[in-house]
C-alpha cells in the first residue's frame, strides 16, 4: 500500500512537471541576430528581429538596454494579446571614444504567466574622435598688459583681468615675482584645467585617443612650468582634451613683446 501511495505522488509530480514544461514550450521566442554576444562600431546600426509565438495569447513583450550595466532604457512595451507577435528595429549604436557594451533584453509573457527572456551584448568599439589643428596663436606676459590668456575653443586670446574664470584655458603665470621683465615660462588654467608635458608624443600624427592615454597614465598638474621651444602639451578641461604645440616663446627685455607662439589640435 505504501508502495502504490508513493508511486502515485512521484507519478503526480513528473506529471506536473510535464505539464510545467509543456507550458513553456508553447511559448516560443526567436531573436535575429541569433549570436549572443557581438562586436560592433561605434555609431553602427543593428537591426533586430523578434519572432514570438505561444499557444496562448502573448500578453506583453519587453525590450530593454543598458550601457555599461547602467541605467536601463526601455525601447519597447507591447500588450499584444495574439498568439503570434512580431518586431523589427534598427538600433544606431552611440559615438563613443572608449570601448563600450550594450546589452538588450527581450521578455516575453503569455497568457498563463509564462515567462522567457533572452539576451543579445554589443561590444562597441570606439571611434577615433577627429582633431582640427590650427595655428599661429599667441598670448604675451601677464605683465605686459596685452592678451595675457587664452580660450582654447573659440581660439581667442584674452586679457584674463576682463574676462571670467572659466574663459582663461591658459594664462601666464600670474603669481608675483620679483623679475617682472622676464617670461615666467609658467601656465596656469584659472578655468580648472589640467596640464602634462609629454615631448615624446609625435605631434604631427597624434590622435585624440593617444592624447587620452597619455594624460590618464601620466602625472597631470594644475600647472606646467619650464616650458621651451618645441615643447609638447596636453591639457584637460571639462573632460576633453588638448593638443599644445609650442613654436616658439619670444623672451626679450622689458615685457611688453614677451609672449608664447603655439599651435593646436583639438575635438
Amino acid at each position: 500500500m505504501k508502495n502504490s501511495v508513493l508511486l502515485m505522488i512521484v507519478f503526480g509530480f513528473l506529471f506536473t512537471a510535464c505539464v510545467e514544461n509543456s507550458e513553456q514550450d508553447s511559448l516560443l521566442v526567436f531573436v535575429n541576430p541569433d549570436d549572443g554576444i557581438m562586436n560592433v562600431n561605434s555609431e553602427e546600426i543593428v537591426s533586430f528581429r523578434l519572432i514570438s509565438e505561444s499557444e496562448n495569447y502573448i500578453n506583453q513583450v519587453k525590450i530593454s538596454m543598458n550601457i555599461d550595466n547602467k541605467e536601463i532604457v526601455n525601447l519597447l512595451d507591447s500588450t499584444p494579446n495574439r498568439s503570434a507577435f512580431f518586431h523589427n528595429f534598427d538600433f544606431k549604436t552611440p559615438f563613443c571614444t572608449e570601448s563600450s557594451q550594450l546589452k538588450f533584453r527581450f521578455e516575453i509573457t503569455d497568457s498563463h504567466a509564462n515567462i522567457k527572456t533572452t539576451v543579445r551584448i554589443l561590444n562597441v568599439n570606439p571611434k577615433e574622435q577627429a582633431l582640427e589643428e590650427s595655428t599661429g596663436h599667441v598670448f604675451y606676459s601677464y605683465y605686459s598688459g596685452r592678451t595675457d590668456a587664452f580660450h582654447i575653443k573659440n581660439k581667442e586670446a584674452l586679457i584674463g583681468a576682463l574676462h571670467d574664470k572659466k574663459k582663461l584655458y591658459i594664462q601666464d603665470d600670474t603669481t608675483f615675482r620679483e623679475d617682472e621683465n622676464t617670461l615666467s615660462r609658467k601656465w596656469v588654467s584659472p578655468a580648472g584645467g589640467r596640464f602634462l608635458k609629454f615631448n615624446q608624443l609625435d605631434y604631427a600624427n597624434a590622435t585624440y585617443n593617444d592624447a587620452k592615454k597619455v594624460f590618464d597614465s601620466g602625472n597631470p598638474l594644475e600647472y606646467v612650468d619650464n616650458l621651451s621651444d618645441g615643447d609638447i602639451i596636453i591639457e584637460k578641461l571639462d573632460g576633453i582634451y588638448y593638443i599644445i604645440r609650442l613654436v616658439q616663446i619670444i623672451d626679450n627685455n622689458g615685457t611688453n613683446k614677451d609672449c608664447y607662439y603655439f599651435n593646436i589640435k583639438q575635438p
